[in-house]
């Protein structure tokens, strides 16, 4: 979980970096080549925008709604969730954020066994992937957001079910 987690953080912050590297420009090229559509699509303009603005208040953030973005003159979303958090409520924010979805984690580790359990997993962690390029999981998608998180609510019931029954059966078997 945490190793998908870091990638997803920093994927970012590499996107960001290597667009002005030999290997970018390389990248870029062939990504044309093949796809006629270059490889850096203009996530790379917000969310570097958004990264600078990180930069400027990274333990906290600058609070909701703020203007990083609109002072790079972008009106958008941030595209990314995680650069979304970092602005909005800094590094104590995402790690709370992480924290939270690590949670959620743990309580299907603990049943998957369970096809139901286990594929509420994987829609966790497949949300966590597409909440790199969207805000789904939070704001702007609100009608996938609530698709993703009913799975996952689903998810958890039926583990709190397996739970609940095997914590009966044992006290069952205790009083007789």
């Amino acid at each position: 979980f945490y190793s998908i987690a870091f990638f997803l953080i920093i994927m970012p912050f590499i996107y960001v970096v290597i667009q002005y590297s030999e290997l970018g420009i390389k990248i870029n090229q062939i990504s044309y080549q093949y796809t006629h559509a270059n490889f850096f699509s203009g996530r790379n303009i917000v969310w570097e925008i958004g990264i600078n603005g990180f930069y400027k208040s990274p333990i906290i953030g600058h609070g909701m709604d703020n203007n990083i973005l609109l002072e790079g003159r972008w009106t958008a979303s941030a595209h990314n969730i995680y650069i979304y958090i970092l602005l909005q409520g800094g590094i104590i924010a995402l790690i709370l954020f992480i924290l939270y979805l690590h949670s959620v984690w743990m309580e299907f580790y603990e049943c998957l066994n369970n096809n139901i359990v286990r594929l509420s997993a994987c829609y966790l962690i497949g949300s966590m992937i597409i909440a790199s390029f969207e805000l789904t999981l939070i704001g702007n998608a609100v009608n996938l957001a609530i698709c993703l998180w009913l799975i996952i609510s689903i998810g958890l019931m039926k583990k709190n079910s397996i739970k609940n029954r095997l914590a009966n059966r044992y006290a069952k078997n205790n009083f007789t």
